[in-house]
């Protein structure tokens, strides 16, 4: 989790918007859960735009600093003027959530770690469409979460670590002290050079992450979480926690190809796409010193927490497990569509293909995959299938490794052939479906001809006067 400054906002905000918002939660579960069986529908945004979303969006927020580092009027103003440019940026392009039921979990969970601290009624929490595995704290009060870490946990106490630790950033002042000694460093002095600094992560030094990961811990324990999550946390960052997916040879072998086991990648061939996360010349990670950290947190369980407590046990003050499980399977389902939106499209496909586990019949699930498996294929019949490969010599997960090798090293015929037949064979389950219309009219337009399309193009025409694909399609018939 990497770390950034923030915004306070000290309106206080009524105990009746938190008992509203926990009924949206607990209706949320009762209806949305149930919809993961058999099909999804992205978040959209909806009803009136939160205040703090558009001091953030205005760039209004002040940052309100202890001068304990002793630097002057114009660097401070500096850090300000910076902090509330990243943050605007951030809050315009369209990346945070709200309104939505996963800020609204992970808000009711954070403003539950601050209640009756110095810092309650200063810290506005967010969740953020990135797929990156990371959190960040700003010194405006700001606390964000990407789906791609909710995504990924396992149970609230984990999330309460990760909101944990960015509190105790914000808390203990590390963006603006992290600043105060980069400018004492003589690391950065210009404007410009500052504003891009926090574009890109502005990370904290191992002394402050180790001291948020103490703080942290207390916090847990006051408010009655399992301490010991906070190291298997760390874990799932450092990607020790491996992911299993549907067969691929099943899943997509079809009629009309047949996928062979001795066409998958064996070690040899699939660990040429991975590579350890220690090893990533990726800020988000390398700033975190994880195993350090690691092992800084197992020294201060054993010394200071030492007693057995039940995992994820409830003392009364926690909410339904399935609260969680619904945000965190809806961060899930998120990821997927975010990475598809950015075209990292294995990304995605390997995403899905672990949700199905879960939810063998969900639609949107088997549809996404196609939808991405078509443009994969639009690549390949280009010639230009690498240029797909975002994520090669960053990916820790065996099954995406394989996934990567199989769809790189199959023959270009075999893999046209591969995914023209699953889409084919997808569509006679789906064939109502908007997007696996539009998808099966282009699969088929690519690998045949156009007078082989026109009756998927004129299908959709006629059950989608509306679509996104509306135009498009109406050209393909004329």
């Amino acid at each position: 989790m990497n770390v950034k400054s923030k915004i306070s906002t000290n309106r206080k905000r009524p105990f009746s918007n938190l008992i509203v918002g926990l009924l949206a939660l607990l209706l949320t579960y009762q209806t949305g859960y149930a919809q993961y069986e058999a099909n999804y529908v992205e978040l959209r945004a909806e009803g009136r735009i939160p205040d703090d979303f558009l001091n953030l969006v205005r760039g209004q927020s002040k940052i309100n600093i202890r001068n304990t580092e002793r630097i002057s009027k114009v660097q401070r103003e500096n850090f300000r003027d910076a902090t509330n440019f990243a943050l605007r940026d951030i809050f315009t392009n369209g990346n945070i959530y709200f309104n939505d039921p996963m800020t609204a979990y992970v808000r009711t969970i954070g403003e539950k770690l601050v209640k009756n601290s110095k810092v309650e009624n200063k810290i506005n929490f967010f969740v953020s469409k990135s797929t990156e595995l990371n959190a960040s704290s700003w010194q405006t009060g700001t606390v964000i979460i990407n789906i791609g870490l909710l995504s990924r946990l396992e149970n609230e106490a984990q999330l309460a670590y990760v909101l944990a630790h960015e509190i105790a950033h914000f808390q203990m002042q590390h963006p603006y002290r992290q600043y105060a000694q980069q400018i004492k460093n003589k690391e950065m002095t210009h404007g410009s050079h500052l504003a891009k600094n926090f574009r890109e992560h502005f990370d904290f030094s191992l002394k402050y992450e180790l001291e948020a990961d103490s703080i942290a811990l207390a916090i847990m324990k006051e408010k009655d979480y399992e301490v010991n999550e906070s190291i298997k946390t760390l874990n799932i960052l450092q990607h020790k926690e491996q992911r299993d997916v549907v067969n691929l040879t099943n899943y997509y072998s079809s009629p009309s190809f047949q996928l062979e086991e001795n066409q998958l990648c064996d070690y040899k061939g699939y660990s040429a796409f991975k590579k350890s996360v220690f090893q990533v010349a990726d800020a988000h990670f390398s700033g975190h010193h994880i195993k350090k950290r690691i092992k800084n947190l197992v020294d201060i369980v054993s010394r200071d927490y030492p007693e057995k407590e039940d995992l994820y046990s409830f003392k009364g003050s926690h909410y339904d497990p399935a609260l969680f499980t619904n945000a965190s399977k809806m961060a899930h389902f998120e990821t997927i569509q975010q990475a598809f939106l950015e075209s990292n499209y294995l990304k995605s496909i390997h995403e899905a293909m672990i949700l199905i586990r879960d939810f063998p019949n969900n639609e949107f699930l088997h549809v996404k995959i196609a939808e991405n498996l078509y443009h994969i294929s639009h690549y390949n019949k280009l010639g230009l299938l690498d240029r797909i490969f975002f994520d090669n010599q960053r990916i820790d997960e065996n099954e995406y490794a394989k996934l990567c090798c199989l769809v790189n090293n199959l023959n270009q015929s075999d893999l046209q052939n591969m995914i023209h037949g699953f889409i084919k064979k997808l569509y006679k389950d789906y064939s109502t479906n908007e997007t696996m219309i539009i998808t099966m009219a282009k699969s088929m337009e690519m690998n045949t001809d156009i007078k082989m399309a026109k009756p998927y193009y004129k299908k959709y025409v006629r059950l989608f006067p509306y679509g996104k694909h509306y135009l498009e399609a109406k050209r393909k018939i004329k």
